[in-house]
């Protein structure tokens, strides 16, 4: 597939995407690779969807409804249900575009430029110049297809090479104690990096240096730490913000290839000009 130019915006480093259904109602989407297919409550009674109840994968029933999208749009259609969920304060539009909407294809964000592209020409010379790395997916099933698509990558921090989750929809809402320490000002509702908090402390122990806002995040309390560098495929960039989240938040996440100390999002994400995710052969490539 050649490739071709979504609608999307850029704002803070996070990425929505503007479509519409085959009637022409219009749609706003996070384009999130650590999140799953959601359409809010609200936009299924104004779509006026049927919605059904079906098994979860962690046990139990969710609510879903079945949406495609104006092929005029040039947004690639949903390959699965989208699961029905309450309005999310920390979210835009109408739901989001999870992992599974990333899975098979190629994708190249261009943070500098604001644009999003999913097919094969963009993202085929930045690999030949060596700045990629692996991106973690499970392994094939017989059938010849992955039981998901949500990735891992790795960086190097102080020293150390961790494992995180690719995360293009990682969020942080400042409260305004913490939007008034961190330098440069900006939206109060950002994208971030998260971690896990005992590493977090850990990095406070061990960098005290490094700038820390306790329970900065208003979304869910967590404390917030500047790291000044961080390594990844080739290249270092910083300072980076990461937002500390329970360890057992990531420690549920049995179902990687490898476990993970948090995720990557665009707060490091958009300090690259492109960052180009082949989810067909796994790999991530960075140009800077």
């Amino acid at each position: 597939m050649d490739a071709q130019r979504i609608p999307a915006q850029f704002h803070a480093g996070l990425i929505t995407v503007q479509t519409r259904t085959p009637d022409g109602e219009p749609l706003v989407f996070d384009v999130d690779s650590g999140g799953t297919m959601i359409l809010f409550r609200r936009t299924v009674a104004r779509l006026g969807l049927a919605a059904r109840e079906q098994e979860a994968e962690w046990g139990g029933k969710v609510s879903v409804v079945d949406l495609t999208f104006d092929a005029g749009t040039r947004v690639p259609p949903p390959t699965m249900s989208f699961m029905v969920q309450d309005e999310l304060s920390w979210m835009q539009g109408d739901g989001m575009l999870g992992q599974q909407w990333h899975a098979d294809r190629v994708w190249t964000y261009d943070y500098r430029l604001g644009r999003l592209w999913v097919g094969d020409a963009v993202g085929q010379g930045p690999r030949r110049l060596g700045h990629s790395i692996c991106l973690g997916l499970p392994p094939l099933t017989e059938a010849g297809r992955r039981p998901h698509a949500f990735a891992t990558v790795e960086a190097c921090i102080a020293g150390r090479v961790l494992v995180f989750l690719f995360d293009t929809g990682a969020r942080v809402a400042l409260t305004s104690a913490a939007s008034a320490r961190m330098e440069g000002g900006g939206p109060t509702l950002r994208a971030t990096c998260f971690v896990g908090e005992s590493l977090l402390r850990e990095w406070q122990t061990r960098h005290p240096d490094w700038l820390c806002v306790q329970a900065g995040d208003a979304i869910r309390g967590g404390s917030l730490i500047r790291v000044p560098l961080v390594e990844m495929a080739g290249h270092q960039v910083g300072p980076v913000w990461f937002t500390g989240r329970p360890d057992a938040n990531f420690e549920a996440w049995t179902f990687l290839d490898r476990p993970v100390c948090g995720a990557l999002g665009g707060e490091l994400l958009r300090q690259f000009t492109s960052v180009i995710a082949d989810y067909r052969n796994g790999w991530l490539s960075l140009v800077r």
